[in-house]
């Protein structure tokens, strides 16, 4: 194992770098039923993780405005508590606005995915849309913070750096636009296989979905959206 890298965010999660060499695996430690399709194997998820990347933007969201709510609502200025300025209220009305409108699609997104028709498409628009907006909510909290939100001490800080990587992984929000355009005209991309197979992703249920549905399937047997985003948090 080599060092561990330094990061902006996500501290809590370790970085390092990794060296395989002279690794040798007996047949019998092959994942899937053919070798050489890992890659393809990854492809198939992708739906899925972009999704898990969604659920936690919508998450971080929330948690902001929560916390942020209940500091203005603490914090006073000028003789009276910053939640009562005009300017506060708007903010946080936007604010609210904003991660609601985003947790409709997520959970539209979620419902699909158990019924094992969420495409590669729709997914990529709900990650970057969603990771986009967090970023704006979360940074509008920690501005009503003050010099506070600056400081490592509140979570607000904290949760400002970590939000900077979902617009990164799993698909960078640029490549995630980049996958639009040809649906829109109709068109297949006119790229290597490789790369035309990865755009274009599966819509074929993951294997791992039944868990997932079992798990969060309610007494009348009925899937849970809310529930299903706990679950797929849980799982990264």
């Amino acid at each position: 194992r080599g060092r561990k890298l330094k990061k902006l965010g996500m501290d809590s999660a370790d970085t390092s770098e990794l060296f395989f060499e002279d690794v040798q695996l007996p047949a019998s430690s092959l994942l899937g039923t053919e070798e050489g399709q890992g890659f393809y194997q990854l492809m198939k998820e992708l739906p899925q993780e972009r999704l898990i990347v969604a659920v936690h933007a919508v998450a971080m969201m929330e948690r902001a405005i929560a916390l942020t709510v209940d500091y203005v609502k603490q914090r006073k200025a000028f003789g009276q508590a910053i939640i009562e300025f005009q300017n506060t209220q708007f903010e946080l009305a936007e604010c609210k606005t904003d991660a609601t409108i985003a947790k409709v699609f997520l959970d539209h997104c979620i419902e699909r995915h158990v019924r094992g028709d969420l495409d590669t498409v729709t997914a990529s628009m709900a990650k970057y849309r969603l990771t986009d907006t967090q970023g704006k909510v979360i940074d509008r909290c920690l501005q009503l913070f003050g010099g506070y939100g600056y400081m490592d001490e509140y979570p607000i800080s904290r949760m400002y750096r970590d939000a900077r990587v979902l617009r990164i992984y799993a698909g960078t929000n640029d490549i995630m636009k980049l996958l639009l355009p040809p649906t829109l005209a109709g068109k297949p991309r006119a790229t290597p296989t490789a790369t035309t197979d990865l755009a274009r992703g599966s819509s074929a249920a993951p294997s791992s979905l039944p868990s997932v549905v079992d798990v969060v399937k309610s007494p009348s047997g009925e899937t849970n959206a809310v529930h299903t985003r706990a679950v797929l948090a849980a799982r990264v």
